[in-house]
């Protein structure tokens, strides 16, 4: 099986941009890349039934945090406010899980890296982008799934946005709580499934043209990071509405996580409530 990766062997920050044939277009777009002021670019030879194949990996150099400095709390506090106050309870709730998460990894000697800078500003967008008063699990899954899609945070946008999803079933019953998702155990086993899932989506829905020529060229598959695999023959990655296809398969997937966690959190009492509203919600938040 020929297999592309998607990330490079030898730094997972940079990402697949290009692949090619022709080594000519390879440096050009080698070059390109190299030429932005923002850009770090690395190249990549693989051989392809005895075939040599070209591909350029790409990592955009942002701030590690949007989030001005501040000399203290209150500070910080006063500029959430005068920027984001309609929305300012979830920024906050989102801020801290994400705050709280970076430092536990530190302490445990295991700091997560931030591969692009925070972007509060794509939060209140998150939540205009929600359908609101359907049922619990209609809202939370697109929730969810908007969150991930929009990908806000420097990193684990996957476990912030399901802690977001617990206070969000919270706020209609607070017995309901789902565990740690990033430790190992039974928790980890079936929530991993659906990141990986979701990954590969989130993926497909990103780079589909640049994986329609891999597979041209011969790849079956594509490796992201973690030994996350992307059959290429599984999905249609061909049609025409393929953005919009991913986006439906990802709230799909999203969907039957949620109804997941209301099994296992014995909340499937919350299948039928009716959502009441962002606002509601922001309130209860």
């Amino acid at each position: 099986m020929n297999i592309l990766p998607y990330h490079h062997p030898d730094d997972k920050q940079f990402s697949l941009v290009f692949v090619t044939d022709d080594r000519t277009a390879f440096e050009d777009r080698l070059q390109a890349e190299r030429d932005k002021d923002n850009v770090d670019a690395k190249r990549f030879i693989d051989s392809v039934d005895d075939s040599t194949r070209y591909a350029v990996f790409t990592d955009t150099h942002r701030s590690a945090d949007s989030v001005p400095s501040f000399d203290n709390t209150d500070e910080l506090r006063q500029w959430l406010r005068s920027e984001f106050n309609d929305d300012l309870p979830v920024i906050n709730a989102i801020y801290t899980f994400f705050d709280e998460l970076m430092s536990t990894k530190r302490e445990q000697g295991d700091p997560l890296e931030a591969y692009k800078q925070i972007e509060l500003e794509k939060i209140p967008e998150i939540l205009d982008s929600v359908e609101w008063q359907q049922s619990v699990p209609e809202v939370g899954a697109e929730l969810l799934s908007e969150f991930v899609l929009t990908h806000p945070m420097p990193n684990t946008n996957h476990r912030t946005g399901i802690i977001l999803l617990d206070r969000y079933l919270q706020s209609f019953d607070d017995e309901v709580s789902i565990p740690d998702t990033g430790e190992t155990g039974e928790w980890y086993d079936w929530a991993s499934n659906y990141v990986e899932d979701s990954k590969r989506l989130l993926t497909l829905r990103r780079r589909y043209r640049i994986f329609r020529y891999a597979q041209k060229l011969g790849y079956d598959a594509i490796e992201r990071k973690h030994s996350v695999m992307i059959q290429l023959d599984e999905y249609d990655i061909h049609r025409s509405d393929a953005f919009d296809h991913f986006t439906r398969a990802h709230l799909k997937r999203t969907e039957e996580f949620v109804y997941t966690v209301l099994k296992k959190t014995d909340a499937t009492h919350l299948v039928n409530v009716e959502d009441d509203g962002k606002r509601a919600f922001i309130s209860r938040l």
